[in-house]
């Protein structure tokens, strides 16, 4: 019922870079985070349920093709990962594996309440790199498995049930795809020169694909597997030179480097339940800080511009591009 609610709001006010106004917005959007604030409270209920059960999180009989689902995070915003970690956990059709890549600092740090999850069948992988930053979830699992289906998600956001079970029966239909949730349309001006990110077809409505101009946003969820990515995509010197804090576009660069096209799961991207946090907490203001920063700012820009500009992509962006449905 709450999901429905949010996806109601989300459809009459749908996300967007630009500052909200109006009274009805805002009224929409304060409806929108008590909701999110019961959803947590009720998966959290759910999973203490659950985890008293023993009920297990993974699949007990394990695919030929693994299916692994794959994230990361850092001490400050464990609690946030609990959240996502309960709602991967309860999928109406679960992964061979659960994957939380931490680097090994962190290992101490870690709450009783996701320790307790690998009792469900949660793995904790310590990595020692330093500096993979946002690419923890994603480098590393693609190397260490490169047969299996790779599933990406993030440490703050909510999953609905059959998240995963609609990205799998996606791939299973057409293969030759990357898969995701969410995704960006980029565009371009007259002069055929590429937009900024704030002028793109942003969540890119009534888009499927498949296509050359669909960049897919990882911790919305997005599958890949190794034989779609160009084997570039482990050259951590470039990807931490042009895009250390952009994963999205530096998978996006390995996709069109491949030649392979992405493709949603439908044509309008599924909502994101984000977690709510208190914008005068600390992690509230550092969340509000980094949202700023990547919807106002020119990082991303930057950082796009340099894998193309790397690789010389600019004409395979727009080489298959998508059309509306």
């Amino acid at each position: 019922m709450i999901p429905t609610l949010i996806k109601i709001i989300d459809r009459l006010y749908p996300w967007t870079p630009r500052v909200r106004s109006g009274i009805t917005k805002r009224l929409a959007y304060k409806l929108r985070i008590r909701l999110l604030m019961g959803y947590q409270r009720i998966l959290l209920v759910e999973e203490g349920m659950r985890r008293h059960l023993n009920i297990g999180g993974v699949t007990q009989q394990k695919r030929k093709t693994p299916l692994l689902v794959c994230l990361t995070s850092f001490q400050a915003r464990f609690f946030l990962a609990h959240l996502a970690l309960a709602s991967l956990m309860r999928q109406s059709v679960k992964p061979d594996r659960l994957i939380l890549y931490l680097h090994r600092s962190e290992l101490s740090s870690l709450p009783p309440r996701i320790l307790a999850l690998k009792k469900r069948g949660l793995e904790i992988i310590a990595l020692d790199e330093t500096n993979l930053l946002g690419y923890k979830k994603i480098i590393p699992p693609l190397r260490a498995y490169p047969d299996a289906l790779i599933v990406t998600a993030d440490d703050d956001l909510i999953y609905e049930r059959t998240w995963l079970a609609r990205l799998y029966r996606a791939y299973q239909r057409e293969p030759q795809y990357v898969h995701c949730h969410r995704a960006h349309r980029l565009t371009r001006n007259n002069a055929g020169q590429l937009k900024r990110f704030l002028d793109w077809d942003l969540t890119s409505p009534g888009c499927q694909g498949p296509g050359s101009d669909l960049l897919p946003t990882n911790g919305a969820g997005t599958l890949l597997r190794s034989s779609l990515l160009s084997r570039d995509v482990f050259n951590q010197d470039v990807f931490l030179k042009h895009a250390p804090y952009a994963d999205d576009v530096w998978i996006y660069g390995m996709i069109r480097k491949k030649g392979t096209f992405v493709k949603k799961i439908a044509p309008h991207s599924t909502p994101l339940y984000d977690v709510y946090v208190n914008a005068s907490t600390p992690l509230g203001a550092i969340a509000a800080l980094s949202k700023k920063n990547f919807l106002e700012g020119t990082q991303n820009d930057k950082q796009l511009d340099a894998v193309l500009r790397h690789y010389d992509l600019f004409d395979a962006v727009f080489r298959h591009p998508s059309s509306h449905k």
